[in-house]
């Protein structure tokens, strides 16, 4: 039961209020390669390009995400630009950004890489403006590949090895086979 008119007039505000502001959602999405548990490796004066995918799939209009490194900036940059226009309905707009790991680095050292992605509202002329934000955050981690190197070239080693020695074996065990049949004939 509706009391009075200014209850009644103050509820119709809100529920335009809320369908008006449905109609205005809009939502972006940012998908790094690499995350927590899959961090990247990469070895002391390495330098690689790592991509991080920006999408738009729900709303009614394009997006603009403003792109700033927040963290790592001593191994990170960005490389294409630091504005990037999203159409909507598209899930392939990539970031670039260039990792260079020192010559000096340690092995075992690890870094963390954040970027921000800030929407530019369209509407510059609007007083209120809401605007959504995303942050997409990396570890890296430092390996020397001689390390890689010996420890797969033991393996090799290891599974070359066994083979040999099983076709050996093979190899004179089908040998004894074929003396023992001809004996009993």
């Amino acid at each position: 039961m509706i009391k009075n008119r200014k209850e009644i007039t103050y509820t119709l505000i809100v529920a335009i209020s809320v369908i008006l502001s449905l109609s205005l959602t809009t939502a972006f999405g940012v998908t790094p390669i690499y995350w927590k548990d899959r961090p990247l490796i990469m070895s002391p004066g390495e330098t690689k390009v790592v991509q991080i995918i920006l999408q738009n799939m729900v709303g009614e209009r394009d997006v603009t995400l403003k792109a700033e490194l927040i963290q790592g900036k001593e191994i990170a940059e960005l490389i294409d630009k630091k504005e990037y226009l999203i159409p909507l309905g598209k899930d392939d707009i990539k970031a670039n950004l260039k990792i260079s790991i020192s010559k000096n680095t340690k092995n075992n050292d690890k870094y963390t890489v954040s970027i921000s992605f800030t929407e530019i509202p369209g509407d510059k002329g609007k007083m209120l403006q809401i605007a959504g934000s995303a942050i997409a955050t990396f570890p890296i981690i430092i390996e020397e590949r001689e390390a890689k190197k010996q420890s797969s070239a033991l393996l090799i080693s290891v599974i070359t090895f066994i083979t040999l020695t099983t076709l050996i074996i093979l190899l004179i065990t089908s040998i004894l086979m074929i003396k023992r049949k001809e004996k009993s004939f």
